[in-house]
């Protein structure tokens, strides 16, 4: 799940064309939801609402992001990994 890209379409707030080069993560989607039907989302919800990245001026956005895969029965051959990505470098180590 790493390196999907995500489409999004709401004409209201997301122009037409528009690309984002930052990471967005699988746990930014609920706060996204919340943020758009105007709820804060609780304090212990992990991600951040996407939707200030389509702004004129998108806020500092995270600049690393944690990376796991833990092994699988069905995936024998594909062993439990962690990394860290960054802007310029990806670490992943082998467990």
């Amino acid at each position: 799940s790493i390196r999907i890209p995500m489409l999004a379409r709401f004409p209201k707030r997301i122009a037409p064309g528009s690309v984002l080069s930052q990471d967005v993560l699988s746990i930014d989607v609920a706060p996204t939801m919340l943020d758009l039907a105007g709820v804060r989302p609780p304090s212990n919800v992990h991600g951040r609402s996407i939707l200030p990245l389509f702004g004129k001026k998108p806020p500092r956005w995270r600049q690393s992001i944690l990376i796991e895969y833990f092994e699988e029965k069905q995936f024998l051959r594909t062993p439990s990994w962690q990394g860290v990505r960054m802007p310029d470098w990806k670490y992943v180590r082998y467990t």
